[in-house]
This record gives structure tokens, sequence and C-alpha cells, in this order.
């Protein structure tokens, strides 16, 4: 029992250690400003995902000065220059001093404060004019000037100045080439505009968007390695020594459609919307259009695997269900449309057709056989 008390009470007790966090390495600047922006309460506020100013050769020489609403247009208060390429030189003119600050060169400092002066720095407001030097040696018809962000600083828009160009007439976008649509404008019907500036916004099939903004002096713009499978909204603006204007806008295609797993037949309904079967999922689905937008309804089940469709003379949906052996009918009742039960045919049913007098035939490709399925299912 001694040597057990023993034991437990003089057992030496370790020395305690200080656990010393080691200092954490400064954020680049990039990554800061992705992360906050100071406005004159210091306020954290939500950024926008960045866009891309490009140049193509008409504008010029350098450097090219710009006001902020000439990037941005009228119906954006404020935005953070996030990036710019190596070699590029973006400065802002600061009013107080009467000289352009740089607002392109990565600090050296890991100090939080200096971090926060030159991001302040980077904010541009309305009324902002920066300039902007292009890296030298560089040819091409086009050239990255700098990345920036859409930001809401808490000020009023001021909108489109009285003695601004008006908004730019007969504004259109077509397709020119594969993956290439260009947008061609006419000028103000008052103000001799001395730019333009074209912001391309994209929307893809999940709904994401992202915008680049072209700067230029000619009326017409091309803008290549597009897909087929997004959206594209065109905005203008023209601007001069008094302003810019209001933008006209123009769209192109609309984004595609996600729907069920493995897509693999189509048909169209009455009253014009259309109908899809997904194979992997077990669902068919509505397609609709309201306004002019395409959208896929919620899936109705049905059997395993469909893989064809067919529209009935009464407007109901009928669907081949390849490895249920099954066919049926999708009917509206009271607005909503429901399966109905599935109908019993031959081996691998992979194709349908309504024929005369509105019954239903299904070719059964694992049986050799084709069927008669009379209107009421019989």
């Amino acid at each position: 029992m001694s040597s057990l008390c023993s034991n437990r009470f003089t057992r030496p007790i370790a020395a305690r250690r200080r656990r010393v966090r080691a200092a954490a390495p400064a954020m680049p600047l990039e990554r800061l400003e992705q992360r906050i922006a100071l406005d004159a309460a210091g306020a954290r506020d939500l950024l926008q995902q960045a866009s891309t100013l490009v140049m193509d050769q008409s504008m010029g020489p350098s450097p090219v000065v710009m006001t902020m609403q000439q990037v941005a247009g009228t119906d954006v208060k404020s935005f953070v220059i996030s990036h710019v390429p190596e070699g590029s030189v973006v400065e802002k003119w600061d009013a107080a001093t009467e000289k352009w600050i740089d607002v392109s060169t990565k600090p050296t400092s890991g100090n939080p404060l200096e971090l926060m002066r030159r991001l302040a720095n980077r904010v541009i407001h309305q009324g902002d004019r920066i300039q902007w030097r292009p890296q030298p040696g560089i040819e091409g018809a086009t050239q990255q000037a700098f990345q920036m962000i859409n930001w809401d600083d808490g000020s009023e828009l001021l909108g489109a100045s009285a003695e601004a160009p008006s908004a730019v007439q007969n504004l259109t976008v077509n397709p020119t080439g594969v993956g290439e649509l260009t947008v061609n404008w006419e000028a103000p019907a008052t103000g001799e505009a001395t730019s333009y500036t074209v912001t391309l916004t994209t929307t893809d099939g999940t709904g994401s968007t992202s915008s680049s903004v072209y700067s230029t002096t000619n009326t017409s713009y091309t803008v290549s390695g597009l897909s087929p499978a997004n959206a594209y909204s065109f905005s203008v603006t023209a601007s001069n020594a008094e302003g810019t204007s209001l933008a006209s806008t123009a769209t192109f295609g609309q984004p595609a459609i996600s729907v069920g797993e493995d897509p693999n037949a189509l048909t169209t309904g009455q009253d014009g919307s259309i109908w899809v079967a997904n194979y992997l999922d077990n669902t068919v689905q509505q397609i609709t259009n309201a306004g002019g937008v395409w959208t896929a309804q919620p899936a109705i089940s049905v059997g395993e695997a469909p893989n064809a469709l067919t529209t009935g003379s009464d407007g109901s949906i009928w669907v081949a269900n390849y490895l249920d052996n099954t066919v049926q009918q999708i009917t509206n009742i009271g607005g909503e449309w429901m399966a109905q039960p599935a109908i019993a045919v031959g081996s691998a049913p992979t194709g349908l057709t309504t024929g005369y007098g509105g019954a239903i035939w299904v070719a059964n490709s694992g049986s050799d056989t084709v069927q008669y399925i009379g209107n009421s299912g019989n």
C-alpha cells in the first residue's frame, strides 16, 4: 500500500510549456481583396465575381485615361481593381494631392495597415479617373488591362450626365462564326462619342454568371471562344469627356436547361411544351416556356429506363420503359401531370408513335414485335 501511495503522490509533475503560436504568413493583397473591402466606415461588404477589362488597339495612345463610369457604366457605384497583369500599370487620380497614384504594384510589406491602404487605393468610386499603360512589347489586337469586382459602397448612383452622349442606337448581336458573336451599333443621336464600352455577361445552365468588359472606339465588337450551351447578354455604353451614356442591351441564346440523368428521348406537347425522358433517373420532365424563357418542371417518376416518348391525340404523353417492358400514359388532371399505371408490352420497348385515330404503337426490340394500344390502353 505504501508503495502504491508513493507512486501516486511522488510522481514528478511535468513542467508546463507555453505554446507559442507561429505568426501567420502575410496574406497576399490579391487574396485579401477577395475577402474584404473598406468603405468610409470601415464596414465589410460582399464582393461579386471579378470581371476582366480588355482593350483593343483602337484605344490609345498610351496611357489610356478612363472614368469609373466609362469602365463600369452608370448603374455601378464602385469597383475594386483586383488584379493587374504583370508589366501593365494602372493609376488613379488623387484630387487631394493632384497626382496619379499607383494601384497596380503589389506591396512587399506584410503590414496589415499597408495592405489596407493599398486596398483602399484600389477602390474606384463614381467620378474617379484611372489611367492604364499597357505592357510594353506586347503585340496583338487586344490586351487585358485589369480585373475588377463591382461593389456597393453605399453611395447614391449619379446616373448619366445631361451632357453625356445619348445611348447607342440599333444595337444588334449576330453569330459570325463558330463560337463567335459580333455586336454592332450606331453612334448616339446626340453627343459625339470618343469611346464605347461593351460588357458581355455569360449565363450557363446552372444560372451562374460571369462577365468581361471591352473598350473600343469602333462601332462593332467580335467575341470568340463562346459556347452554344450558354446565354449571352451585351450591354454597350458611349463615353466622351462629358460623361457616359445609359446602356443599350441585346441578348443571344439561352443557357442549356438542366434535366434528369441521361436524357434519352423527346416529344412536343400539344401546348408547345417539350417533354424529355431521363433514362437513368426513371423520370420524365416537361419543359415550358414563360416569357421566352424555357424552364424544366419537376420530374415525374415512371418505370425503369424510359427511352421513348410520343404525344397522344388527346394531349397526353406516352412513355416506353425499356427495362420494365411496359408503357405508361401521363395525363393532366386538374392542371397536374400524373403517370398512370403501367401497361405490359413485349420485351425491351424502344419506340413509340401515335397512329391514326389516336392509337399508340410500340416497338419491342427484345421480342421482335410491335403492338397496338388503343387510346384507353386496351
